[in-house]
Order: C-alpha cells, then sequence, then structure tokens
C-alpha cells in the first residue's frame, strides 16, 4: 500500500465586486501522485463551452426569463467514491501512528474528483426529468408548463420562464444535495452579469 499525501489549502471567496465575503479551508488529496490503474481510472469530465452559456443568456433576454444561481456546498463530496484510494492521516491528528485514511467522498485533489461529481448530478437531473443538451453535456433541458427550464453546470445556473419553477428545481436539488441559494445570477464563469429584464438588455463584464 502507498497511501497517496494530503495538504490544507486557504482560499478567499471573492464577490462580483471582488470583495471577501468568505474565508474557506480545504483539505484536498496529493492526486499528483495518484497511479493510473492502481487508484484512479476514468477521469472525464466535460466542461461547460462558453458558448453555450452565452446562447442560455440570449434565451433570458429574448424568452424575458428569469435567471438564477445555486452553489453545491463542497460539491465534490456529494460523490462517492468506487475506486480504492488510500491517504496519509492529515497532519496534527492525535494517535494516528501507523495508520491510514481509506477515502470513501471524492475529496478535493483526487484526479477522479471532478468525473465523479459530474455523474452524481447527472444522475439527479436525469431523474428529475432533464435532457444533457447534445451539444453541450453541461448544459441541461425540461419542458415546463410555460416554457423550458435551462440548467448550467458547474456553478447551477437556473434559467426558467417563472420563479415558480425555480423554485421546483432548486427543491429538487435540495433534496439531494447541500445547495446554497444565490439569488439572482450576477456573477457567473469569472464574468459580472447585469441583467435587467424590463429593458430587455443583459449586459457581461470582466475584469
Amino acid at each position: 500500500m502507498n497511501p497517496i499525501g494530503c495538504q490544507w489549502v486557504f482560499a478567499k471567496k471573492r464577490d462580483e465586486n471582488g470583495r471577501v465575503i468568505r474565508y474557506k479551508a480545504r483539505l484536498v488529496a496529493k492526486g499528483f501522485k495518484q497511479k493510473y490503474g492502481i487508484d484512479f481510472f476514468k477521469t472525464y469530465s466535460p466542461v461547460a463551452n462558453m458558448n453555450s452559456i452565452r446562447v442560455v443568456l440570449a434565451v433570458c433576454v429574448a424568452a424575458k426569463y428569469v435567471m438564477e444561481h445555486l452553489d453545491a456546498n463542497t460539491a465534490f463530496l456529494n460523490s462517492e467514491l468506487k475506486d480504492r484510494v488510500h491517504m496519509e492521516v492529515p497532519f496534527n491528528i492525535q494517535n494516528a501512528q501507523n495508520h491510514v485514511c481509506r477515502l470513501k467522498k471524492a475529496i478535493y485533489g483526487l484526479k477522479q474528483a471532478s468525473s465523479a461529481w459530474n455523474k452524481t448530478i447527472h444522475r439527479a437531473f436525469m431523474r428529475n426529468g432533464f435532457k444533457s443538451c447534445g451539444a453541450d453535456q453541461c448544459v441541461y433541458v425540461k419542458r415546463f408548463r410555460n416554457g423550458y427550464v435551462y440548467v448550467c453546470l458547474y456553478h447551477v445556473i437556473i434559467a426558467a420562464n417563472t420563479s415558480g419553477e425555480i423554485r421546483d428545481v432548486k427543491k429538487a436539488l435540495k433534496s439531494v444535495f447541500k445547495m446554497k441559494d444565490l439569488g439572482p445570477a450576477k456573477f457567473i464563469f469569472g464574468m459580472e452579469i447585469d441583467h435587467d429584464m424590463d429593458a430587455g438588455t443583459l449586459m457581461i463584464k470582466q475584469k
């Protein structure tokens, strides 16, 4: 057995104006020490295409859709780890000599963590009647009473005709994952968004 190491990572969470709104500390695995075929296999995970995001934003303007933002708390930790991975006990844990951790969740830093989370949230969307868009696997669509609901990963941006439809989607996701409701989408994918539904405009700013 050759357990991988781990370390603490500290970061600042900023809002659309660059102000620090939260300090974060996270224990991550040293995934660069993993070996293919031993403690990881598949690592592929789709990444949202910015052209797809812009199309969804354009639909929101043209159809006067409401757009809101959810954030999955410690998203990767929602995913079960299928591979057998052992990790060193974190520094300063008492009485841990001659012990290692066997990971049950796909913690941050593992090579397969992103792939495991994508599969987990994909299953959640499929169970709730969404379909993955053929052109972009990170965009999900569902037909509702008055139109369509679009969901973009990984920031979980929900666009719909009414706030009621958005509430339905939020309720479904919150029944499975711990989600932070960030309200109207204002800052996504490194972009500041100013959506004026009355004027029928949407401004994108990148600093």
